[in-house]
């Protein structure tokens, strides 16, 4: 349980800061939003290493979709099983919000 915990909050970490890249990435080029041609690859190598950056604790690619909660877009990693959805380990972890405790 423990390693499945500190594996989500690694993913909430990580998708914080590529959020964080994305919105300097606008702000270097004065765009308010991103397109819908935008991927997560534009901010490699000026504002991430490497692909590499792109991947979750689980080895899955974190994805950028339509935003919620107001936010222009959301920073998405689907958990474990890399399939949207899900509960405990395989829920999915999106930037500036905790995944839903199972019960």
């Amino acid at each position: 349980k423990r390693l499945s915990g500190a594996k989500q909050d690694q993913a909430r970490t990580e998708a914080n800061a590529i959020a964080t890249q994305v919105k300097i990435y606008l702000t270097d080029r004065h765009n308010t939003s991103v397109g819908s041609d935008f991927t997560l690859d534009a901010l490699v190598p000026e504002y991430l290493e490497s692909t590499d950056d792109l991947a979750d604790p689980w080895g899955n690619r974190y994805i950028i979709r339509e935003g919620t909660n107001g936010r222009d877009f959301d920073i998405v990693s689907y958990g474990a099983d890399g399939i949207p959805g899900g509960e405990g380990e395989n829920a999915d972890i999106t930037h500036g919000k905790a995944p839903k405790k199972s019960e």
